[in-house]
């Protein structure tokens, strides 16, 4: 369900999640380019507040997709995460909506650009969710490449070449992943 608000180009999404959780994700897209999620669990014949993530987008807005990991239902958000100076990145998190709190359980770089005056080498990466699988704890792997270029402000760039890696996270049932993004030598 999609509704105005009472602002000029506000819009209101309600985005409902039946088990194990009886839950409703309120998404308001503010003009200024903020988007609001606020979350709601069935209690009862009543909703209590559950919780609030704020995103901010400079570029390209939030994407948010319900989706399925190891059989449990996940909120995955794709949204900007760092822009200007010649950084500009987004970021992947991912909401484990069988907890009661609202809190990422996994976040990473999903794609980034990297074209520093100073840097020697500029470079643009990526990461994509490789697998996930459920058990006694969950395993999570992210796939992550790089590509290397000199001549950033020239077309088309020359390229230096290209470097890849995996990383795997394993994190109990209530616990986060814990990634240590800084650790990829890429």
């Amino acid at each position: 369900m999609v509704a105005p608000c009472n602002i000029e180009g506000c819009k209101v999404e309600l985005i409902s999640v039946q088990a194990p959780l009886e839950q409703c994700i309120v998404r308001i897209n503010h003009t200024w380019g903020e988007v609001t999620l606020l979350r709601f669990l069935r209690k009862g014949q009543g909703w209590r507040f559950a919780g609030r993530e704020r995103l901010w987008s400079k570029g390209e807005a939030p994407n948010i997709l319900l989706s399925t990991l190891g059989g449990k239902p996940f909120l995955l958000i794709d949204h900007d995460v760092q822009e200007g100076t010649g950084i500009y990145a987004r970021g992947r998190e991912g909401f484990d909506l069988t907890w009661e709190r609202f809190e990422p359980a996994f976040q990473y770089v999903s794609q980034a650009t990297w074209l520093f005056n100073f840097d020697p080498t500029p470079r643009k990466t990526r990461g994509v969710l490789q697998s996930f699988e459920s058990g006694g704890k969950e395993v999570l792997r992210v796939a992550f490449s790089a590509a290397y270029f000199a001549h950033a402000d020239e077309e088309p760039k020359t390229s230096l070449g290209t470097r890849a890696c995996s990383i795997k996270s394993a994190r109990g049932a209530t616990s986060k992943h814990p990634f240590d993004i800084t650790s990829i030598n890429l």
